[in-house]
Formats: structure tokens, C-alpha cells, sequence
């Protein structure tokens, strides 16, 4: 997962409920927030654990490929609330100083995620460099940058795809 996403998912997120927002969090965004950070945090330890464990890189490609499928109806969800909520969203991106959330279910499922992401990264950054030349690896996480990159919350100033 690019971390850019997720910081910047994470970073609406806690923004959403703070009490200074002119707009409340729409309770469709809290749910879908709340399963986002559930489930993507499950795949994201699933991931890390299986790059961890990899000792070939066929193993590695399908972990992602896998990662992949998995992921995308959740990107593809919160993709759709971006649309349908465009001005709330627009909104959270422009309160870059607020912390936290004032909703202690939503702040807990965020510190969770949070946990599982930084092993994800570790995984990354460590077990993954020795087969970032096999071709699939590469295809793979070709494939799962561009599903990533549906989310529309990303930095657009950013000009290195490489990062995680």
C-alpha cells in the first residue's frame, strides 16, 4: 500500500469528526471508516507476515496479487464516498493542523491500523527488496499502485510512485 493513501486517508479520517469541522461526519463515512480500517488493517498484517515468511519470489508476487483482489473492494468504497462526499473530503484536506477525532471508536480503530501499517512498512522496506527484480513481483505491484491510486486523497504533488 502506497503511504501516501493511507496517510492521507488517516489524516481525513481524524479530521472527520473533529468538533471545529463545519460538518459533521456523515455516518456513511464513519461505517465505511470503521470497516476500512478493520479489514484493510487485517490485510495489511496478512501481507506483511507473508512477505516476511517469503523465501522465493513467486511467493511474494502472489501475496500481493492476492493483497491486491482483496483490497480492491475497499479502495473501490471509500473511492465512491470520496465522489459522493466531495466537498466534506475537500473540506477534512484543508484542516492539515487538526488532531484527533473527538470519536474515541473511530481514534482506536486508527491507532490500530496505524500499528499494522508500520509492520507493513517494515515488511516492505526489509523482505521485499530481494525480489523487487523478479518480473511478476514487479507487475504485481505495478497492478496494486494502480488500484491504490483510485483513491483520490493521495498527495498529487508527489512525482515518486516508488514510495509505500
Amino acid at each position: 500500500m502506497r503511504l501516501s493513501v493511507a496517510g492521507a486517508l488517516i489524516l481525513s479520517l481524524l479530521l472527520a469528526s473533529s468538533p471545529s469541522l463545519a460538518q459533521p461526519i456523515p455516518p456513511e463515512v464513519k461505517s465505511f471508516s470503521l470497516k476500512f480500517f478493520k479489514e484493510m488493517g487485517e490485510l495489511n498484517a496478512t501481507l506483511a507476515d507473508e512477505i516476511g515468511q517469503a523465501s522465493q519470489a513467486s511467493q511474494v508476487a502472489r501475496a500481493i496479487d492476492t493483497y491486491t483482489v482483496k483490497v480492491e473492494p475497499l479502495v473501490e468504497g471509500m473511492a465512491a464516498l470520496e465522489k459522493k462526499y466531495q466537498n466534506f473530503f475537500k473540506e477534512m484536506q484543508n484542516r492539515e493542523d487538526e488532531e484527533g477525532t473527538g470519536d474515541a471508536e473511530l481514534d482506536r480503530a486508527l491507532d490500530e491500523f496505524e500499528k499494522i501499517s508500520e509492520r507493513l512498512e517494515q515488511a516492505m522496506l526489509g523482505s521485499l527488496i530481494p525480489y523487487l527484480e523478479d518480473e511478476q513481483v514487479q507487475a504485481n505491484l505495478i497492478r496494486l499502485q494502480q488500484m491504490m491510486d483510485r483513491l483520490s486523497l493521495q498527495d498529487e504533488d508527489e512525482d515518486d510512485d516508488s514510495d509505500w
